[in-house]
């Protein structure tokens, strides 16, 4: 019982990573490839720090400020501000 517990709990975890991998890269992929090819957002170096994405992010904006919501772009910042995470949505 306790196995089966187990291993439903590992396939649940795994689904919801691959989902959140795919979400992750879906909000990357709407809103900032209407003006950039992916090429350019996954060479940015992996030193661009937190900062430096909001940074460009906010500058993204002033350029054309319907292209998401502050949450959309607080999220956009942390996932190309995180490595491992820009590194999924790369893929």
């Amino acid at each position: 019982m306790k196995r089966a517990v187990l291993a439903i709990l590992i396939c649940v975890m795994v689904w919801a990573s691959i989902v959140a991998a795919k979400d992750e890269k879906s909000l990357i992929a709407d809103h900032c490839l209407g003006c950039h090819e992916m090429d350019k957002i996954c060479s940015v170096p992996a030193e661009a720090d937190e900062q430096w994405w909001q940074e460009t992010v906010e500058r993204m904006f002033s350029y054309k400020p319907d292209m998401m919501t502050e949450r959309q772009a607080m999220d956009a910042v942390s996932i190309l501000s995180d490595p491992q995470r820009k590194a999924k949505v790369c893929k």
